[in-house]
């Protein structure tokens, strides 16, 4: 339940950031960028801290791996950066219903 509730609040917040950035000139390319690696950044801190190292993860076909990687990053970063500009556009509230 904490972890939800978190995670809402987390949602929440985008909006100030993304109006932020955008106060500052930030282009929503810029800001989708941004998201994306910070949030790589934490989750590979997170995943070394909880497993001492990153040599947990085995995948038996580098195929899979790779394509996982590439839809990833390509579905993440068209919607960080479609997210991005609608919020500049219409509003988080409007963006998050969208």
């Amino acid at each position: 339940m904490l972890k939800i509730f978190t995670a809402g609040i987390l949602w929440g917040t985008v909006g100030i950031f993304v109006n932020t950035l955008n106060y500052f000139g930030a282009d929503v390319n810029y800001i989708g960028v941004l998201r994306m690696s910070s949030a790589f950044i934490i989750m590979l801190c997170a995943g070394i801290f909880r497993y001492g190292h990153i040599q947990k993860i085995i995948i038996r076909d580098k195929k899979i791996l790779l394509t996982c990687i590439t839809l990833g990053i390509l579905c993440n970063g068209i919607f960080n950066i479609c997210y991005a500009r609608s919020i500049k556009l219409n509003g988080m509230a409007i963006a998050a219903v969208f």
